[in-house]
């Protein structure tokens, strides 16, 4: 097996990464990554955005989504919308 040469600064990020326990963090799961795209999106909603922000058209497409199974429609959203 080749063994591979590292710089000291390299060797150093080695050296405390495996003193933290690896180099590698796991992954977040699917639902934590979720709930922090939902929560970005939520504090994103309150700024002044141009009508072709992404971030207002990913929350929209997200409540639409989420509803669907409760019977509202796109209407229904935009009046609540308008409401609150």
């Amino acid at each position: 097996m080749e063994s591979i040469s590292l710089s000291p600064d390299q060797n150093r990020v080695a050296a405390a990464g495996a003193a933290r326990g690896g180099l590698f963090q796991e992954p977040a799961s699917p639902v934590a990554v979720m709930w922090e795209q939902m929560e970005f999106l939520l504090d994103h909603a309150g700024t002044n955005c141009s009508p072709e922000c992404l971030e207002c058209t990913r929350l929209e497409q997200l409540k639409q989504c989420l509803l669907r199974p409760f019977g509202y429609d796109r209407a229904a959203l935009q009046q609540a919308s308008d409401i609150h």
